[in-house]
């Protein structure tokens, strides 16, 4: 009966604990996401940026590269040769028409404004001809200045359709409350621009109460991506590329896209009396603009090419293979317990051979059960273990 009591409390309840955890695995979420966090795989101690995407049962670890050619674009200036051909200090609606209207004749169809296009005083003749202009753009992005103000205001009913869905606690993003020059024309995508690049971090998003904002950098991705974006914060955000951020929506900024003669920063005169074929998106800036926005095209660049490939899938291994090794590691453990330690190399060869990953959870469930029952074992057990005879009271008893 003792010898049943043993071979249950040593064998058979670590191994049906053990297989049971196996079994139910999937169905404790919080245990499952352990089990990710934990799962250590070649690409996890990679300098290069790598991509981790987890699903139930499954991880994929894709190498991030840049692909220089897969994004062309041009770039124009509002320089003071501009301001001398319409003979205005500052661009009126009416000069923004005849040059957006110029941008379409030379093929253009994306269109990236750092201007706001806010005018206290126009007529609306004008700013009906310029509504028409943006809205032959097939992706359009627009600045629009946000701040943190003493003094709120309500939420815009024209910065709804430029919010974007979100998973995760977003307590930790940088808050706005105000917009600072309302725009005097509507664009599909608004993007702010009033947070600039420190450490070698950019700020992608910020929030309006419950809602969040793209950066002009971002809300030109998510319109290039047909306004498909998928938020995670503290992991990525997906739009139709991955931009890996942090919990405060931050992203590493890579090497700055070079710059070929095609998208070297050019006068908009020019575009204006030379007529030049244009292809891909146009970035529309100002020589009055900060540093970031006269970035702004190779910052999208870079980001644009931030693809996944070369991806390797990790599949959890199957439950009954995980009982079996279960088996065989119980009945190591109980025979010599420091045979865990080798039997530690058995995930990372798995993980390496055969892109398998063992789940830790039962097999730590399994070794405290033998742990605990180990030492209830009676006294003589344990005293012919190590050579000894047991005493007459244990003989007696």
């Amino acid at each position: 009966m003792k010898s049943f009591c043993r071979f249950f409390l040593t064998i058979l309840l670590p191994l049906g604990a053990g297989a049971g955890l196996c079994f139910f695995l999937p169905q404790f979420s919080q245990l499952t996401r352990f089990e990710e966090e934990v799962f250590w795989f070649p690409e996890r101690f990679s300098k290069e940026p790598h991509w981790i995407e987890r699903e139930q049962g499954l991880v994929r670890a894709s190498n991030i590269g840049s692909e220089s050619e897969r994004f062309h674009f041009q770039q124009f200036i509002i320089d003071e040769e501009t301001r001398k051909v319409f003979r205005n200090e500052t661009l009126s609606a009416a000069n923004w028409v005849f040059l957006l209207n110029r941008l379409r004749e030379t093929g253009s169809d994306s269109l990236v404004l750092t201007d706001p296009l806010s005018w206290p005083n126009s007529d609306e003749i004008s700013l009906r001809a310029l509504q028409t202009q943006l809205d032959r753009f097939r992706h359009l992005a627009m600045a629009i200045g946000l701040t943190q103000s003493p003094i709120p205001q309500n939420f815009p009913a024209y910065l709804d359709a430029a919010t974007i869905p979100y998973k995760g606690d977003i307590s930790q993003i940088p808050e706005v409350n105000s917009v600072i020059s309302p725009p005097s024309v509507t664009a599909p995508y608004y993007g702010f621009t009033h947070l600039n690049p420190s450490e070698g971090r950019m700020p992608l998003i910020v929030r309006w109460g419950d809602k969040i904002l793209p950066s002009l950098e971002l809300a030109f991705l998510i319109a290039l991506n047909d306004g498909e974006v998928e938020v995670t914060l503290g992991e990525s955000i997906e739009c139709g590329v991955i931009l890996p951020i942090d919990s405060r929506g931050s992203y590493e900024l890579p090497s700055p896209a070079t710059l070929t003669e095609s998208n070297i920063p050019r006068s908009l005169a020019k575009m204006v009396t030379d007529s030049p074929s244009l292809s891909g998106p146009t970035f529309l800036m100002s020589d009055r603009d900060p540093p970031r926005l006269r970035e702004i095209g190779k910052t999208v660049a870079s980001q644009a090419t931030r693809l996944p490939r070369d991806t390797v899938s990790y599949a959890q291994i199957g439950w009954i293979s995980a009982i079996v090794g279960l088996l065989v590691f119980i009945w190591l453990i109980s025979w010599q317990k420091w045979l865990i330690l080798p039997f530690l190399a058995v995930p990372a060869f798995l993980t390496i051979q055969f892109q398998l990953w063992l789940p830790l959870s039962p097999f730590l469930l399994a070794f405290l059960l033998l742990l605990i029952f180990a030492k209830k074992r009676p006294n003589k057990v344990r005293e012919k273990k190590a050579g000894k005879k047991p005493s007459p009271a244990d003989v007696s008893s």
